[in-house]
């Protein structure tokens, strides 16, 4: 049986809707899209965290230990003649950029002390300073954290003014969306309050309905709540034109708070995925795209666990150790080119 949508209709086929009408069906619409991506996600999660665990994790912690393994490695191979001081100092970069992301792991103390031996900065003053810079960063794009801004603006600003008495506009209007709120509430904890209820059947039907209403309520979720009228037959499509422009706008402001929250709660969602797994931050993502950025982020995983593999059995050779520092060399260089030169190593 499909679920009758909440919307306002005109009586009249020539009938036009009042801008706060309006509003309420574009709101409605709005928390309906959200609504359906919230859910989306919610289910395309459970089986993307499974398939993480079974696959994806177990290879990254191969790859980890594989990692450590080859930056012992270089490390014995940096001390061992035969090395120009030039290879020597790429080496020791090539060492750094491997043992630095391995110190929050199980080889962390061994990890950090080779980084120190290779490096011109130790670990944590590096951490430091790179902390520091993103903190700058971070305060020149959004400004000063909230504590420190409220701090500063409260001793540029003279002493407070006695409170009156009489409440603000925003206050008045912040009790009456209260007020509507609740008055949706009692009218529902009215019809389906269990207590009133002599039926075993029906009284667990309403036990069912009434916890449904009481965390709408909780949660301000004005459009759970108008749903649940519709289906006890509260109200009907018909009658919602008419409730009054001056309650709709009460209920536009819930129903706006409402949006807001469900599309702050898809954003950070989608904002948590696309970190782990390295998605372009500027470009939507998709529920449906997780599995397909879960396999590249494997298969990419695959290749360089490989890759360190194969590496780490040819380079005992001289020669071909020498080759491959060159190629690291040109690489960075080409890195250095794009994102300067810190002259740690």
């Amino acid at each position: 049986m499909s679920k009758t949508r909440i919307a306002i209709t005109p009586p009249q086929a020539q009938a036009n809707l009042s801008p706060a009408q309006k509003k309420f069906n574009a709101l409605i619409k709005k928390i309906e899209t959200q609504r359906a991506l919230l859910l989306a996600w919610q289910e395309a999660l459970v089986p993307f965290r499974l398939r993480r665990a079974a696959e994806f994790f177990p290879m990254l912690a191969a790859y980890r230990k594989e990692c450590a393994g080859f930056v012992r490695f270089l490390d014995r191979r940096c001390d061992q003649p035969g090395i120009s001081r030039a290879q020597r100092d790429t080496l020791r970069q090539v060492i750094c950029s491997l043992a630095g992301p391995l110190v929050d792991g199980d080889d962390g103390p061994e990890m950090k002390a080779i980084f120190n031996r290779n490096s011109k900065v130790d670990f944590d003053t590096l951490g430091e300073a790179e902390e520091q810079t993103v903190r700058a960063m971070v305060e020149d794009f959004f400004g000063p954290e909230p504590g420190v801004a409220a701090e500063s603006e409260a001793q540029a600003l003279p002493p407070p003014h006695r409170p009156t008495a009489r409440p603000s506009k925003q206050e008045k209007e912040a009790a009456e969306t209260g007020r509507s709120l609740r008055e949706v509430f009692r009218k529902l904890a009215s019809a389906l309050h269990p207590d009133r209820e002599t039926d075993a059947a029906e009284r667990e039907r309403k036990t069912v309905l009434m916890q449904r209403v009481n965390q709408a309520y909780e949660n301000n979720d004005l459009l759970t709540m108008l749903e649940l009228q519709l289906q006890v037959e509260q109200i009907d499509p018909r009658s919602l034109h008419a409730i009054a422009d001056d309650r709709l706008k009460h209920y536009n402001k819930i129903l706006a708070e409402q949006y807001e929250e469900l599309r702050e709660e898809v954003q950070d969602i989608e904002d948590g995925m696309a970190m782990e797994l390295g998605a372009d931050p500027f470009k939507r993502l998709a529920p449906a795209r997780l599995m397909s950025l879960h396999h590249a982020q494997k298969q990419a995983l695959e290749f360089d666990l490989l890759r360190l593999k194969t590496d780490r059995r040819r380079l005992v050779d001289d020669q071909q150790l020498k080759r491959w520092i060159k190629q690291q060399r040109v690489a960075m260089r080409e890195e250095e080119d794009f994102f300067g030169d810190d002259e740690l190593f």
